[in-house]
């Protein structure tokens, strides 16, 4: 295998690797979409009270707890949602190229280029400084990669908290 081709293959593995890691990010937010989904419906069993009218302490006690944890839940799931959408699902520009330099391997440079021009420029390219375009594209996607990479490991170390604090939550719903 000569180093264009290897070169070729590193870009497609992370390349699939990103694709794979953004069909993770999807199947969570549908896993917090039904946790939203659980939440509004023990909340709709919900009554809004005026804590001076209640008799108790545990009463007015209970009230604010159930109260604190579903208003910290929905904090915590809004968070979790924004960094899906935004870290993980939204796409990516190009951080790392020379903008005096247009890539042949850079979607947003080949735009810029036109047809004419990006097909004579890759045409006329010599194979050494084809594989250097593809390693500066690998570079690219591997850091890619690493942020959606961190921010999914993120998400998924704080899906338990957000599912034991439904769990909480729901079991105050159902004293109150």
């Amino acid at each position: 295998m000569d180093r264009t081709t290897a070169a070729f293959e590193n870009l497609r593995n992370i390349q699939d690797l990103i694709k794979f890691m953004d069909q993770k990010a999807g199947a969570l937010f549908v896993v917090y979409g039904f946790i939203i989904t659980i939440f509004v419906e023990f909340s709709k069993r919900l009554k809004f009270v005026n804590l001076l009218e209640l008799d108790s302490f545990g009463e007015i006690t209970l009230s604010s707890i159930t109260f604190l944890i579903g208003a910290v839940l929905i904090f915590y799931m809004a968070y979790q949602l924004y960094l899906i959408v935004v870290f993980i699902l939204k796409p990516r520009k190009s951080m790392h190229y020379n903008p005096q330099h247009l890539s042949v391997m850079y979607y947003g440079h080949i735009s810029e280029m036109g047809k004419s021009n990006f097909v004579q420029k890759f045409e006329d390219m010599e194979d050494k400084e084809l594989t250097k375009e593809v390693l500066e594209q690998v570079f690219e996607v591997s850091k890619i990669m690493e942020q959606k990479s961190n921010y999914l490991e993120k998400t998924m170390r704080c899906l338990p908290y957000t599912i034991i604090g439904l769990l909480i939550f729901i079991l105050f719903s159902e004293i109150v």
